[in-house]
């Protein structure tokens, strides 16, 4: 695990060298933003996870017409209000999830048409889970309450593509990609984002 979050810092890290210099000689990128929604399929039969609520931004430098290096950071969230009843006693709660992706690798594009510009795309970095959930309930007379919460950090990829639709100074972008926690008992998630590209 370590292993594979080190070569991925590496990775990223030469890319944006390599941006550094392309740069440096006039070339130019494009930042993005807007909307992400996240999935997170189930297993074993288990219902998937969907976290509606999330944005993205990221930055693409282009190293010349075809390729760039891109920078990626986004978020997710879901909120839940439970109410259960065991044995006679209802129990209440609350239960708010979030994920957060911190990523960059290369991007591989068309630009036969400034109008149509189709690419794909491969990222590595990290990302950070969290939840917190706290229930109460009323026990003779009296108002019990328990919480708790947790976080971890993983290394984490994704491969996807998607289309930008509009002129040269602004765009619409529609995206999907396939995120992979890397580790060994981490299922599949499917991110997909609307935004708009701005070129610099």
């Amino acid at each position: 695990m370590r292993r594979t979050l080190r070569v991925a810092v590496l990775l990223c890290a030469s890319l944006f060298i390599a941006a550094g210099t392309s740069l440096a000689q006039g070339t130019r990128g494009e930042w993005s933003g807007g909307w992400r929604h996240l999935y997170v399929a189930g297993s074993d039969g288990e219902d998937g996870v969907n976290f509606p609520r999330g944005w993205y931004v990221d930055v693409a430098l282009h190293l010349n017409e075809m390729f760039s290096v891109v920078g990626d950071v986004g978020g997710n969230y879901k909120s839940e209000d439970i109410t259960e009843v065991f044995q006679g006693i209802t129990v209440t709660g609350n239960a708010d999830a979030s994920v957060h992706t911190f990523m960059g690798g290369l991007r591989v594009r068309s630009s036969g048409n400034p109008a149509v510009v189709p690419y794909g795309q491969i990222l590595f970095g990290g990302a950070h889970a969290g939840f917190d959930v706290e229930a109460s309930s009323v026990v003779n007379g009296q108002t019990i309450t328990v919480s708790d919460d947790d976080s971890e950090t993983e290394a984490a990829m994704s491969i996807g593509g998607g289309v930008n639709l509009g002129t040269p100074y602004v765009a619409i972008r529609l995206h999907a990609e396939w995120l992979k926690i890397l580790q060994e008992d981490s299922g599949n998630a499917f991110r997909f984002a609307v935004g708009v590209v701005v070129p610099f």
